[in-house]
């Protein structure tokens, strides 16, 4: 009698998760999708990880085990899993999340109706040690604004996501074991330059934010690696004209001000360079529509232009703090003297900016302006979606 393989293979490592490994095991075995195995490899815990593991294999048969002898980190432990997976689709799972009992349903069935579609991801609710509830995520469910977003950094959750398994280990493979952070950044990159990767707007993982992980721990060395894969996008994108390499830590700093390593960057950035960084910034986005001209549509373009649109009023606040109004001025002439169709979009999204920054220093209206911002954008994305 042939045995037949499951249909999804749910990949975990894990690393002295014994704290959330009953929450996390659990919530893939009482999925209401029940074809599946999941490959657990314990990357050389201290804790009673491997003793928890073993209790549950015992109990279920498609749970599959493997130790390493040593602490291999995350993107090797997951190329042994991934080595041996037998499934027509491949699910990441962390050892401190929560996947929602729908979750393999809603991914395989939006898979199997989606034929072109080789990579799907899911919003995510970040949920603290102690599992209560912080805030939901979406990335962005266009798949072209998540190609654009994938340039200068991953905006999907890793656990969160489903692959075709043959598809990408024909081409991909599997993760770099070099990358010790960020592989799932790199792996991202690389089969979105392939395949269409999309995501489902609906939260469909719990995601553990814990003080000791390796984001909050170690994020300069993780900043460090998904500074590479952004370079080596850089130099794709900047073919015909290569920037220097302080040229492209300074367009990285503009892109990514908001994050805490990247802040000092932006803020010591000079009216010239500042400048220069927002030139180059236009010049990416023209080149990332060139790359994919005969996948844009109206809609497409009206979702991209936004895209940085969204970022002019910002950077023009920020000339104008700091005292540059050339600079300020040159923002909006080098985006309008390339998109002159674009003014007035631009225009208003000024006006609406300036305004709102104006009225929530009265207090009242702070709060209802961060509802009606909040309604906005969820509008937004399921605009993406439809």
């Amino acid at each position: 009698m042939s045995h037949k393989d499951p249909e999804v293979s749910v990949v975990m490592s894990v690393h002295n998760d014994a704290i959330y490994l009953k929450e996390s095991v659990e919530s893939i075995l009482n999925q209401d999708f029940s074809d599946f195995e999941l490959i657990i490899i314990d990357d050389f815990s201290s804790d009673n990880s491997w003793d928890l593991l073993t209790s549950y294999a015992q109990r279920d048969s498609r749970i599959v085990l493997i130790k390493n002898t040593e602490n291999l980190k995350l993107a090797a432990s997951l190329n042994r899993g991934l080595a041996i997976a037998k499934g027509k689709y491949i699910a990441r799972m962390d050892g401190d999340d929560i996947a929602l009992p729908s979750r393999l349903t809603e991914q395989v069935d939006y898979m199997e109706t989606h034929s072109k579609v080789v990579l799907v991801s899911t919003g995510v609710l970040y949920i603290d040690e102690e599992g209560n509830s912080l805030r939901e995520y979406f990335p962005p469910l266009n798949a072209l604004v998540l190609q654009w977003q994938l340039i200068f950094c991953s905006p999907l959750r890793h656990p969160s996501v489903l692959w075709r398994r043959e598809r990408v280990q024909a081409t991909v493979g599997g993760y770099n074991p070099t990358d010790l952070y960020s592989q799932d950044f790199r792996f991202f990159c690389a089969i979105s330059k392939q395949f269409k990767i999309e995501t489902l707007p609906k939260v469909l993982l719990k995601m553990r934010l814990r003080a000791g992980a390796v984001s909050t721990a170690k994020r300069q060395q993780q900043d460090d690696f998904a500074a590479l894969i952004t370079y080596q996008q850089l130099d794709t994108y900047f073919e015909a004209a290569p920037l220097s390499l302080d040229e492209k830590i300074d367009l990285r700093s503009l892109l990514r001000r908001y994050h805490p390593l990247q802040q000092q960057t932006f803020h010591t950035l000079t009216a010239g360079r500042f400048t220069q960084a927002v030139a180059h910034y236009v010049t990416l986005f023209a080149n990332f529509c060139s790359v994919y001209q005969s996948d844009i549509d109206s809609k497409q373009a009206n979702l991209l232009y936004a895209e940085i649109e969204h970022s002019l009023p910002s950077l023009i606040r920020h000339a104008v703090r700091q005292g540059w109004p050339r600079a300020a001025l040159q923002i909006i002439s080098t985006y309008l003297s390339r998109y002159p169709q674009r003014s007035l979009p631009v225009i208003q999204r000024l006006i609406g900016y300036l305004g709102y920054y104006s009225l929530r220093t009265i207090k009242p209206l702070s709060a209802v302006l961060t509802k009606v911002r909040q309604f906005y954008y969820k509008s937004k994305r399921d605009q993406q979606y439809s």
